[in-house]
């Protein structure tokens, strides 16, 4: 596998954490249980597999929630996944050799909205392909998905939800 430099390895890590506190802010304001592990960081990216978390990054009403920011503007679900015309199901969910949480959520670059996937929902029209890592070029197995079973968070929409939702 090369190798990536720490220089871009550990930044992007770092980073990382700014959606989850997107994400965290919305449920908290939405009146949702919220629970947030410590960041683990690797020396490298050598390493990455000895300081790999659950499979999420957030636990929502006990739900796991692994959280990506992207670096694409987007409004919604098919603004997302007008990015990739030609996939039929053109959203990448989550590698197949790790643990797979409850729900992903893609947070857009301006942090306004989100992609949520919710397994329980989508699992059964989920697909497979391999793509390759952006840091290394590696090729690796992927869950995808059809916007038609992702929905859509705007996540300025902070009114508390009623307790039975």
């Amino acid at each position: 596998m090369p190798a990536v430099p720490n220089e871009q390895f550990q930044p992007a890590v770092r980073d990382s954490i700014e959606g989850v506190l997107i994400v965290a802010r919305w449920a908290v304001l939405t009146g949702r249980n919220v629970e947030i592990p410590g960041m683990k960081i690797a020396s490298g990216y050598h390493e990455w597999k000895k300081f790999a978390d659950d499979g999420f990054d957030i636990k929502i009403n006990r739900h796991s929630v692994n959280v990506k920011q992207s670096t694409r503007r987007f409004n919604s679900v098919q603004e997302f996944a007008d990015f990739f015309p030609k996939y039929e199901r053109p959203i990448l969910v989550h590698p197949t050799h790790s643990v797979t949480p409850d729900s992903v959520i893609i947070v857009n670059q301006q942090g306004t909205g989100a992609l949520h996937i919710i397994k329980r929902k989508s699992k059964e029209y989920w697909g497979k392909r391999m793509v390759p890592d952006p840091r290394t070029g590696e090729l690796y197995e992927c869950y995808d998905v059809a916007a038609r079973n992702v929905k859509w968070i705007n996540l300025l929409d902070t009114k508390p939800r009623h307790a039975n939702q």
